[in-house]
């Protein structure tokens, strides 16, 4: 027992480097990732179930008194800060010959839910969890509307991508799985005591697997032009701290713990749901997009490092500062 607890400390302990094997994996074993591909969207609603097992709703009762605040926030995480970065995105790497896979691809990243993880690090950067909470339940129970929207914006009417199918199977595999674990919540507590200590490890460990299938077939297309991997981690990360600084920026009136918790929303998004739905939706069209949402995976992990520094850097710069 002790040594499968090592094993799992060390898989949930080294996130950066069990993505990147995963991806690896995929890609130099396509069979697998064949055979994996088809199952990705049942993996990733077993990751929002039970993250979603984690929610105390009871803790979220002087939350809902800010609904105003929370609606701005809805706005801002789901809407504003992906549709500018995108802008800016497709504006920044027009030269390149992938700027619409890239800028397409980041859109996706940034307007998913917050990620599962959100109230974790909230807890680690000293943010507001109860805040970081409600934020991951609203942004997850809107993005079946607020995705397809953005989506319609950014391709003019000429994405070759039915949307419609899009909003069904974002109410599928993002709703349910949180309903589902809500009602477990409060009617099966037993299985909650039973899963909970085991959910990082089975949340790496689903992830790893979409990441295994999402490569499926995608290996010539990296194989042909290596470099490319490079610039989607360049362009990833560059967009990545764009939304960390204007996360923090757009709560400038607030204290220091708030700005911070909208600063982790903003960045850490649910990249899972991203990769499913580019699977999903865009691998036949626009296949360059999956392989985007999964090299994301990388820098989604990478940019702990740095956050963790602005975030001391911001912590010191606000010191003392008045709640709005």
């Amino acid at each position: 027992m002790a040594v499968l607890q090592r094993i799992a400390s060390g898989i949930t302990g080294h996130l950066s480097l069990v993505f990147v094997g995963a991806m690896a994996v995929g890609l130099l074993w396509q069979e697998l990732a064949a055979v994996v591909q088809p199952t990705i969207r049942y993996g990733l609603m077993l990751v929002i179930y039970i993250g979603f097992l984690t929610v105390d709703l009871d803790r979220l009762k002087e939350e809902l008194k800010s609904w105003r605040y929370h609606l701005y926030l809805l706005v801002l995480l789901q809407l504003a800060i992906p549709a500018l970065i995108y802008v800016v995105l497709r504006a920044v790497t027009s030269p390149l010959p992938n700027a619409h896979a890239w800028s397409l691809g980041m859109l996706l990243v940034l307007a998913v839910p917050a990620g599962a993880i959100t109230p974790s690090l909230c807890l680690m950067f000293k943010a507001k969890f109860e805040r970081s909470l409600l934020i991951l339940i609203t942004t997850s129970l809107a993005v079946p509307l607020t995705l397809p929207l953005l989506l319609r914006a950014a391709s003019g009417g000429a994405m070759r991508v039915p949307l419609e199918p899009i909003e069904a199977f974002l109410a599928m595999i993002v709703v349910f799985p949180a309903v589902a674990a809500v009602l477990t919540r409060r009617l099966a507590p037993r299985v909650v005591r039973v899963i909970e200590p085991r959910i990082a490890l089975l949340s790496v460990l689903c992830l790893a697997t979409i990441i295994i299938g999402s490569v499926a077939g995608l290996r010539d297309p990296l194989t042909a032009n290596p470099g490319i991997l490079a610039e989607m981690l360049g362009i990833s990360a560059a967009a990545f701290l764009a939304a960390y600084a204007l996360g923090w920026f757009a709560g400038a009136k607030k204290a220091w713990p708030d700005r911070m918790t909208v600063a982790i929303a903003a960045t850490w998004t649910n990249v899972g749901l991203a990769i499913v739905l580019a699977n999903e939706f865009f691998r036949e069209a626009m296949p360059l997009v999956v392989l985007f949402t999964v090299s994301t995976e990388i820098t989604w992990n990478a940019i702990f490092v740095p956050g963790q520094w602005l975030a001391r850097r911001f912590e010191e710069a606000s010191a003392g500062p008045a709640q709005a």
